[in-house]
């Protein structure tokens, strides 16, 4: 008499993430990374008489983006991929331009945060669009989030 063969639990499977998914991701991944840096760097930076708003402002946005490096990252994994050991592979791989040196206007700090969460939204429905049922729950969190932290600088701009 033969057994009839188990199905394996779903952590027995072998991870299956389409390759444009995956390289959409890790590319999000990587700007994610930039633009909390960028972020953080801007927080530490910022001065003048609205110190203490902006500089929470721009916590407030690190912050986020940091949480969701991490997030973002354990679904690349959970999909089978390793996450890059170097700065520099992750430099690489982001689309983002490092283009925080000098920028000492909290208006302007302001408007480079801004262009990046909107670069990093528009990433993030390239991922959604491509995405499995999981990735894509995770995905459309991740794009509320940046959309929100989008709309409160673009409220400080007065842009709203």
């Amino acid at each position: 008499m033969t057994m009839p063969q188990q199905a394996p639990l779903s952590g027995d499977k072998k991870p299956t993430a389409s390759s444009t998914t995956t390289s959409k991701l890790k590319a999000l991944i990587a700007d994610n990374f930039l633009a909390y840096y960028k972020a953080h760097t801007f927080h530490l930076n910022v001065t003048g008489p609205d110190f203490a708003q902006y500089h929470g402002l721009f916590e407030e946005v690190y912050d986020k983006l940091w949480e969701w490096h991490d997030t973002l990252s354990e679904q690349l994994r959970q999909g089978g991929d390793m996450y890059p050991f170097t700065l520099a592979a992750v430099a690489k791989m982001a689309d983002l331009k490092d283009d925080a040196a000098g920028v000492t206007d909290c208006t302007k700090m302001i408007a480079a945060t801004c262009s990046d969460l909107e670069e990093l939204l528009a990433e993030g429905e390239g991922v959604y669009a491509t995405a499995d049922p999981a990735l894509e729950t995770v995905i459309g969190d991740y794009c509320a989030d940046v959309k929100k932290l989008c709309w409160k600088l673009s409220a400080t701009l007065g842009k709203c």
